[in-house]
């Protein structure tokens, strides 16, 4: 007991109960892939990265959403009303002509560019479009989260590149919408979620997005 006081008041331990050293931490070696397991591609330059769908990067996301898409509705209905030729205001194909009309039955297009065509794609036909879609600005993505891209930088339609697709295979506000282009026409959509993915959302598109395409109609044809 003495000498434990004693060690006390030196400020050590005695050496029966001295502290054991610490383990030097060992460096932990990456598992490599088991045999026919794909690793993880890196992102390529000028992707990005989906942001985590959590409260934080996308606060009252449902709200925000529903509230921008009435306003830009409600704007949109008075520039049409006044003739103004640059908005459209177009119904989703799959409503019936019976049902009454709500606001998430609508498409919204912005357009940009008109084309020389005069005829529009169908159900069965197959398109070759340019486009960007994105999401609203939100906490890490001022401009938008960019979930798909055919293109980078400003679009011109002598360098974009462009995805070909059967109408019928993508989502009713995309069907809706490629039912009224022209070849040529580059339009800003505002696809509500409704028309979408809806509560469920995708990878990069979280649950009650609407989505902002900006698109381009190069080419269509009919299916023999």
């Amino acid at each position: 007991e003495e000498e434990m006081e004693l060690a006390k008041c030196n400020g050590k331990l005695p050496e029966d109960v001295q502290p054991e050293e610490p383990e030097e931490p060992s460096e932990e070696v990456p598992e490599e892939p088991a045999e026919g397991e794909e690793t993880p591609e890196e992102p390529s330059e000028g992707e990005e990265i989906p942001p985590e769908e959590d409260t934080e990067e996308y606060p009252n996301w449902q709200v925000t959403n529903t509230d921008y898409f009435n306003a830009l509705l409600g704007q949109a209905q008075q520039a049409v009303s006044k003739g103004d030729k640059s908005w459209k205001i177009l119904s989703s194909i799959m409503k019936a002509p019976e049902a009454p009309l709500s606001t998430t039955d609508n498409v919204i297009v912005n357009v940009l560019q008109e084309g020389k065509g005069n005829v529009s794609p169908i159900a069965t036909d197959t398109v070759r479009v340019a486009y960007r879609g994105r999401l609203l600005p939100s906490r890490s993505y001022p401009e938008g989260y960019v979930f798909d891209q055919t293109y980078l930088g400003t679009f011109s339609s002598e360098t974009a590149n462009t995805y070909k697709m059967a109408v019928n295979a993508t989502i009713v506000g995309m069907q809706t919408v490629l039912h009224h282009m022209h070849e040529g026409d580059f339009w800003r959509i505002y696809i509500p979620s409704e028309l979408a993915y809806g509560m469920s959302g995708t990878t990069g598109i979280p649950a009650y997005s609407m989505l902002i395409f900006d698109i381009y109609l190069d080419s269509f044809w009919h299916q023999k």
